[in-house]
């Protein structure tokens, strides 16, 4: 099996388990959206990648299949692709993907202690530096991305952002 079938399956596999996790969650209060709704979009739409993600990787397997030479067809030698493998899964790459579904795992975890503000800033850092931003720049652009998350959300649009639960942090209204 190829890295890209694991992937696909994990896919699968993490958006299955995203549905079950929320399955007691309502999509829909009478205030509003509840707390269910953007963790099923998401679900959802992470399957449909998934699929969309099969789909593909049936198709090239098709494709790759019907251009290998025979001694009936060896024109099909012309016909090759030779960039098939430009998304192949690098352990480097999946290290990476690994250590950022870790820190929005954790993001979830830290929301409620440590509150909007100081949580979403290490988020944003962290994924930053897990892209490949320079720590100085990540940590300016962190900053800068949860002022502006808050004055929008927070200030002008009344949205009740979490606040730290954790002495030190509630102490300063973070």
């Amino acid at each position: 099996m190829s890295k890209e079938w694991v992937g696909c399956i994990a896919w699968f596999a993490v958006s299955a388990g995203a549905l079950v996790a929320s399955a007691d969650l309502q999509v829909m209060t009478r205030f509003g959206p509840g707390p269910g709704l953007f963790i099923k979009v998401l679900a959802f739409t992470m399957l449909g990648l998934a699929v969309l993600q099969a789909i593909g990787l049936l198709m090239t397997h098709r494709r790759t299949v019907l251009a290998r030479p025979t001694p009936e067809h060896p024109a099909a030698l012309l016909n090759a692709d030779e960039s098939d493998d430009q998304f192949v899964a690098t352990r480097s790459g999946m290290i990476r993907f690994a250590a950022l579904t870790t820190t929005i795992f954790a993001y979830g975890l830290l929301l409620e202690p440590a509150g909007f503000l100081v949580s979403t800033v290490v988020l944003t850092f962290m994924s930053l530096v897990l892209l490949g931003r320079p720590l100085r720049r990540s940590m300016v652009e962190a900053v800068i991305a949860v002022v502006v998350a808050w004055l929008v959300f927070g200030i002008m649009l009344g949205v009740n952002l979490p606040r730290a639960a954790f002495e030190p942090l509630a102490v300063f209204g973070l």
